[in-house]
């Protein structure tokens, strides 16, 4: 009797447990919010990730390679903190080993000496933006090029976000995409309203609001971009490798929101470049700010050397103090607006960028007193057996 009423009680505890661990997973979630736009929260308080720059050379190398790694290395992020890359060398005479030796055979034995670079994080997994002989161009259009830093003039000048519009090369496919981007994004500007900050929101537990922050705007702008833009080849590079499967589209227009310190959201391509969706990412962009973790939010960022701090005006986010928590992270795995066969599309566009802070507290509550009946009535229940 003793271990059958054990069993009962341990089923009935390792199914409280369970109900209460689906709780507190709902609540980390659930996200942190506050009312600082998304675009502005990323402006103030997620610095860039670095870049990887892996340079692979055989023996001693010569003076003008030598003088470009320096140049390179002095103006990487271990000289220049705004900088958001790395640089490392690596001489083939001596035994390379682990990942080092996996990323060098990926390259399939380019000329050297050779420069490659990727994404942050991505060196693990071999997956590189671009890899070439080591020349005094290609160091310079690495880090910098005349797109990247007109984005990041109009997002210091208080832009929400920097569209930029990737051409196919079809003239009349990307007039007439381009042309539904440009009127729908000066639609929004006019018919989207910014949340109210203020310093009492209920969420601002763990985020220090400035009052006297500066004053904010719904701004959207595009950039046109040409395939073929010589200048702009490291750049293309990071935009079409910022999916996994975007050369796959290469025939289509494609646009590219850029917010906050050069982070990209997603990809629009062909026939997802429309009104719905548009509005969907503007909505995201210059919505409350579901989680104060950049992580958990949807993106990529660029390699873009700007000095961000410096050329604030004004903040609106004083202090963060981070919690153990992690917060919503549905919009990692959307694909937004693929162009497929037509009776796949409504599958590929963006069903809805979450209203999440309305939703799961909503939706806590519910789960949190579903629980309570269900412990509530186990209890009851196997108290009821213990008394027959």
């Amino acid at each position: 009797m003793v271990n059958v009423n054990g069993d009962k009680y341990s089923k009935m505890r390792k199914l409280g447990l369970f109900i209460i661990l689906c709780c507190l997973f709902l609540f980390s979630n659930s996200g942190l919010a506050c009312n600082v736009p998304v675009f502005r929260y990323a402006l103030e308080r997620w610095p860039a990730e670095n870049y990887e720059v892996f340079i692979f050379h055989h023996g001693p190398l010569s003076a003008e390679d030598k003088l470009i790694i320096n140049w390179l290395k002095e103006s990487s992020n271990s000289k220049i903190p705004y900088s958001n890359y790395n640089v490392h060398t690596f001489d083939l005479s001596t035994r390379l080993e682990g990942y080092i030796r996996d990323i060098w055979d990926s390259l399939d034995s380019p000329e050297l000496p050779c420069m490659a670079v990727f994404y942050p994080n991505s060196f693990l997994y071999g997956e590189n933006i671009w890899y070439g002989g080591l020349t005094a161009k290609d160091a310079k259009e690495l880090i910098k090029s005349p797109v990247r830093t007109e984005i990041a003039r109009r997002i210091l000048n208080g832009e929400s976000a920097v569209w930029i519009f990737l051409e196919s090369g079809d003239t009349e496919k990307d007039n007439a995409a381009a042309d539904i981007l440009q009127t729908q994004l000066k639609r929004l500007e006019n018919s989207l309203k910014l949340p109210i900050i203020s310093s009492d929101d209920i969420f601002n537990d763990f985020v220090n609001i400035n009052e006297n922050g500066p004053e904010l705007h719904v701004v959207f702008s595009m950039i046109r971009l040409s395939r073929s833009d010589p200048a702009e080849s490291y750049f293309i590079n990071m935009l079409m490798k910022s999916e996994p499967d975007l050369f796959e589209y290469i025939s289509y227009p494609m646009a590219f929101p850029v917010y906050g310190r050069g982070r990209v959201l997603y990809t629009l391509i062909g026939n997802g470049i429309n009104e719905r969706v548009i509005q969907k990412a503007c909505e995201f962009i210059i919505g409350p700010c579901s989680c104060i973790i950049k992580a958990q939010n949807p993106g990529v960022d660029l390699l873009m050397m700007t000095n961000w701090e410096a050329s604030l005006q004004g903040r609106w986010v004083e202090n963060v103090e981070f919690p153990t928590l992690t917060g919503l992270s549905e919009l990692a795995s959307i694909t937004a607006g693929k162009e497929v066969p037509e009776t796949d599309i409504e599958k590929m566009e963006v069903d809805e960028l979450p209203n999440q802070l309305a939703r799961n507290i909503i939706l806590i509550f519910v789960i949190i007193i579903a629980a309570i009946i269900i412990l509530s009535l186990n209890i009851k229940r196997f108290y009821n057996k213990e008394n027959l």
